[in-house]
């Protein structure tokens, strides 16, 4: 009986000699539903591509985990031993120290900007972040050979004290404290020996990277107050990080806890889109009842007849139905092909460029299989709930009244 219920249904699809309303109705059916699905997969595919590429920007710069003791210096060696023996999931760690100063350019009396100093590990600290990828000047250069008694600045921050590599600017720092009102301030001048863009504002106008041995000649009580680590692909990051916390009793943090902000405004904004998208969707797809309720007025007679020849309602209300569904999914599927050539248009030449609030230059787009299978669903859920009502008006065909004066 199913197969007898599909085979009409298309029949009833492709016949040539419908109703021209019918046809106009079809025409807009599956022009809105192709509409739908195609405006709703192209724009998850945006929202998709776009937050890959802000969590692919600040993983970059930034490690998938850190462990934070707040300006308690580390005992590195015994926690990196603890990490090794107890925790296979991380591969990789890195230590880290950060302190401010104010910096100065030889030209320029007055200070330029308040800025962090950031001392790493240069032999490790490629193994947990890309820093060492996102040195713009010079090329093709270790970190280890740039940070030999030298420093590396971002790329905004050099253009704010017009400097390039090889320029020496002179760094003020304070490390003593005092109770009184006076403050007094050291300084020393270092070379440039590289620069840095991340794409993101906060490193690339306030941050310099240095060597612990230069952060000490600066700061000789400092030291490690964070580890960075590096994790396995397939590592669950908030297992992971709540293990470290009640391991080590130190705090632990991802990458993700350091933007909180943007990381809850891209998810709110990928739902309040697919919430928008969907309700023009429903709007679309609630044409179909009007097609299928100008489809069942034109067949009363065969449905009667059918009635007539024992067939049950049931089987005749599935004909309708896989004729509402046989049109929805070739709409959907078009316009999910549709949004996927976009889509791979949109990311393999990108011509969109955003402005730099941005973590990304231009407009990115990525389609997967999920978006694809969840449009389809969606979409096949509102038609569905669309035909259950307008199956309704078979019930109201009356055999021996239609047979009678209609047949």
């Amino acid at each position: 009986m199913n197969y007898f219920a599909s085979t009409l249904a298309w029949r009833y699809l492709t016949q040539k000699n419908q109703n021209n309303r019918i046809k106009i109705m079809l025409t807009v059916c599956f022009s809105g539903i192709f509409i739908g699905s195609f405006s709703l997969s192209l724009v998850l595919a945006v929202m998709n591509g776009f937050q890959e590429a802000t969590y692919k920007a600040l993983k970059n710069i930034n490690a998938e985990l850190e462990i934070h003791a707040y300006g308690e210096e580390l005992a590195v060696p015994e926690i990196n031993t603890v990490l090794k023996q107890e925790f296979p999931d991380i591969i990789a760690q890195s230590p880290y120290d950060i302190q401010q100063a104010l910096v100065f350019t030889p030209h320029d009396a007055s200070p330029t900007a308040l800025i962090m100093l950031k001392a790493i590990d240069p032999h490790s600290e490629s193994s947990v972040s890309d820093i060492e990828k996102k040195i713009i000047y010079p090329h093709n250069i270790s970190l280890e050979t740039i940070l030999d008694d030298k420093v590396i600045i971002g790329k905004e921050l050099a253009h704010m004290l017009s400097v390039h590599v090889g320029d020496r600017i002179t760094i003020y720092f304070t490390n003593q404290q005092t109770k009184s009102h006076t403050i007094t301030l050291d300084h020393k001048n270092i070379t440039i020996g590289g620069i840095f863009f991340t794409g993101i504002d906060e490193f690339d106008t306030n941050l310099i990277m240095c060597t612990f041995s230069t952060l000490l000649s600066l700061f000789p009580h400092a030291g490690p107050t964070h580890i960075s680590l590096a994790v396995k692909p397939t590592t669950s990051i908030e297992d992971l990080k709540k293990t470290l916390k009640e391991r080590l009793k130190l705090e632990v943090i991802s990458w993700k806890d350091r933007y909180p902000a943007i990381v809850a405004a891209l998810q709110l904004e990928k739902y309040v889109m697919f919430f928008i998208l969907v309700l023009i969707t429903l709007v679309a797809s609630t044409n179909i009842i009007a097609l299928i309720s100008m489809h069942i007025a034109s067949k009363r007679t065969d449905i009667a007849i059918l009635q007539a020849m024992g067939i049950p309602v049931s089987i005749i209300k599935r004909i309708f139905i896989y004729f509402g569904l046989i049109l929805t999914t070739m709409a959907t599927i078009t316009g999910i092909i549709c949004a996927s050539i976009m889509s791979t248009f949109i990311d393999a030449y990108p011509c969109i460029t955003l402005p730099d609030s941005y973590y990304v230059t231009t407009l990115p787009s990525k389609m997967s299989f999920d978006i694809a299978v969840l449009v389809f669903c969606v979409v096949l859920l509102v038609t569905c709930c669309a035909l259950a009502i307008a199956i309704r008006m078979i019930h109201a065909i009356h055999i021996t009244h239609v047979l009678r004066f209609e047949g």
